[in-house]
């Protein structure tokens, strides 16, 4: 009897583990957006929180801070010669969508920034109450009669990729350079994780003037994660929290030469317009994954009440 538990314990823990694979726990605000664009057509951009490349987060969660009058957040576009333009964000589905007309050519960056007020803390250390703050940028290059290049142009954010690497221009392959700055500083000994589409990851650790390498092997959208605890304590109201935690997420993308050469992308409607989530690779294989799952569990059950009769 003993050992039939055991069996059914095993065949639950795997069922969970397919069902829940570990990166799904793990949830990060992140922009979706065309790498390139046309000066005078209109580019959809969707905020999106959830597990990156395509599942949002399901619930009311994400709506409800962004809809808090005590906690400031700021969603807009920095364009290439450094001038700031709110974008009104217009809820869709679990995340929300905008859209804006560039008028010249160059090196844009969408940027999102979150006040997610004291929250207590209990996914990693230093664990407890902290101040914590959430950013997000997203290149985009706009082709155009004036290209203006700044793609390492800063949003002034307190914890920031630079780009050193051309984003405009990025090809699977390539090597993406960027460099870490924490209130403007060079940020050494910090871990940066890259994801692509695919889910697949890597981790740099940024040298002495911040910098970190990654290799991009292949076409589409990649996240860059970093993550910035100091050791700040403080009080706000009646709360004592032991320090301020930064989470930063910066999108690039690799184009191919199609893409990179064609003079006018397809235009995009001025007004938000509902956008398809970006497929997740593997689609058919999720559903192996479940079935799969299934299986463990009707066997875990069959045990389980095999167990009960016996005993």
């Amino acid at each position: 009897m003993r050992k039939g538990k055991t069996v059914y314990a095993i065949l639950l823990f795997l069922a969970l583990a397919l069902v829940f694979p570990t990166g799904a726990w793990a949830h990060e605000t992140f922009i979706k957006m065309a790498p390139f664009g046309e000066a005078g057509q209109a580019v959809t951009v969707e905020l999106i929180r959830g597990h990156f490349p395509a599942t949002p987060e399901a619930g009311s969660y994400f709506t409800e801070m962004m809809e808090r009058q005590d906690l400031e957040w700021r969603f807009y576009l920095l364009h290439p010669d450094g001038r700031t333009e709110d974008l009104p964000l217009t809820p869709y589905g679990d995340g929300y969508v905008s859209s804006f007309v560039p008028v010249t050519g160059g090196d844009y960056q969408v940027v999102f920034y979150r006040d997610r007020g004291i929250r207590d803390y209990q996914h990693g250390e230093p664990a407890g109450y902290q101040q914590m703050y959430d950013t997000v940028k997203a290149y985009i290059h706009v082709h155009g009669e004036e290209d203006y290049e700044a793609f390492d142009r800063v949003a002034g954010l307190d914890l920031e990729i630079k780009a050193v690497s051309d984003t405009g221009h990025l090809q699977a392959g390539d090597t993406f350079e960027g460099q870490l700055l924490y209130q403007g500083t060079p940020l050494a000994g910090a871990s940066v994780t890259l994801v692509g589409e695919d889910e697949t990851t890597a981790v740099a650790e940024t040298d002495q003037e911040g910098r970190f390498r990654f290799t991009l092997p292949g076409q589409g959208a990649y996240m860059l994660k970093v993550v910035h605890f100091e050791d700040a304590p403080g009080t706000a109201g009646e709360v004592d929290y032991i320090g301020v935690r930064h989470t930063h997420v910066a999108m690039i993308a690799t184009l191919t030469e199609q893409d990179e050469s064609s003079a006018v992308p397809a235009a995009v409607p001025a007004e938000p317009q509902p956008v398809s989530p970006i497929s997740s690779a593997g689609g058919s294989g999720q559903v192996v994954i479940y079935l799969a799952a299934g299986v463990l569990l009707l066997g875990a059950g069959y045990l389980f009440g095999k167990s009960k009769k016996s005993a």
